[in-house]
C-alpha cells in the first residue's frame, strides 16, 4: 500500500534517468558497486507510484538498475524521484561491510557482451519481426552463473507526416531452438509519435533472461517484434547488451 511519509533520514536519493519496468528503476547517475543496495527499501516520491515502498532485490552497477520485489503498480518512468530508506545502524554497517567484500575474490562479478545496433525502415501496420541480434557469450573459466540480464533498446523515427502508435515485444532463442517471448507489450501503445516528419521516440529496459542464458559458448538470438496503427514508413534502430552476473 502507498505510504505518506515525510522522510528526513534516508541513505540516498535520486531521479530515474530512463524508463524502467514495474520491477526496475534506472538511474545512470548512481556510482555504488554491484549489490551495494541489496535488501534496502526504496521509496517513490513522485509520479504514478508515489508513496510506494519496495525492497531492493539487486542493484546492478553495470546496468545502473535497481530491481525490486514485489512490483510497483506501474512502470517507473524517467524523471521519477526516489529515496533509499536508511535502516537500522546494523543494516548500514552490513551494507558497508558488503561494499568492501564485494571487491574481494569469490563475490559476484559482471561481464557483458554488446550486440551492434541495427537500423531498418518498415512500412507496415502488421506485426513485423525486426532483424535479430546474435551473441555467443563465453563464461569465465571456473565461474558459477548467478543471473543473466538482457538490456534491450529500440529507437523509432517517423519517416512521414503520419501519426504512429507502436507496441512491441522482445523474443529470444538459444542455439536456434525457437523463439519465445521475453517481454510482451503488444497490448500497450508504448511508443507514441506525433504527426511530424522525423519525430522520434525510444524505449530501453532490462529483462531477466537467466532461465534462457544458461550455457557457455552457445549462440543466443534476440529480436524485437513491432506493430503500428499506421502503415507509414518508420525507421527502427534496435540494440541489445547481454550481462552475465557470476561468482568465482
Amino acid at each position: 500500500m502507498p505510504y505518506d511519509l515525510d522522510l528526513d533520514i534516508y541513505a540516498a536519493e535520486g531521479t530515474t534517468t530512463a524508463l524502467g519496468l514495474a520491477t526496475t528503476l534506472i538511474d545512470a547517475n548512481r556510482t555504488e558497486i554491484i549489490n551495494f543496495w541489496n535488501g534496502q527499501l526504496i521509496y517513490i516520491t513522485s509520479g504514478a507510484c508515489k508513496g510506494q515502498v519496495r525492497e531492493i532485490v539487486t542493484w546492478s552497477f553495470a546496468l545502473k538498475t535497481f530491481t525490486v520485489s514485489p512490483a510497483f503498480s506501474a512502470a517507473i518512468q524517467a524523471g521519477t524521484t526516489y529515496k533509499v530508506l536508511a535502516n537500522l545502524a546494523a543494516d548500514i554497517e552490513t551494507a558497508a561491510i558488503q561494499a568492501q567484500t564485494d571487491k574481494l575474490p569469490n563475490t559476484q562479478h559482471e561481464t557483458e557482451w554488446a550486440i551492434a545496433p541495427v537500423a531498418e525502415n518498415i512500412a507496415s501496420a502488421a506485426l513485423t519481426t525486426l532483424t535479430a541480434g546474435s551473441v555467443t557469450p563465453t563464461f569465465p573459466t571456473g565461474s558459477t552463473r548467478v543471473r543473466a540480464i538482457l538490456v534491450a533498446s529500440i529507437h523509432v523515427t517517423n519517416q512521414a507526416g503520419n501519426t504512429h502508435h507502436i507496441s512491441f515485444k522482445i523474443q529470444g532463442q538459444k542455439a536456434a531452438g525457437g523463439y519465445t517471448d521475453l517481454l510482451d507489450l503488444t497490448a500497450v501503445a508504448s511508443l507514441g509519435l506525433v504527426t511530424l516528419d522525423g519525430a522520434g521516440d525510444g524505449w530501453c529496459g532490462a529483462i531477466d533472461v537467466t532461465a534462457k542464458v544458461d550455457a557457455s559458448a552457445v549462440q543466443y538470438d534476440f529480436r524485437f517484434v513491432v506493430k503500428s496503427d499506421n502503415a507509414g514508413s518508420v525507421n527502427y534502430t534496435t540494440s541489445f547488451t547481454l550481462v552475465l552476473v557470476y561468482t568465482m
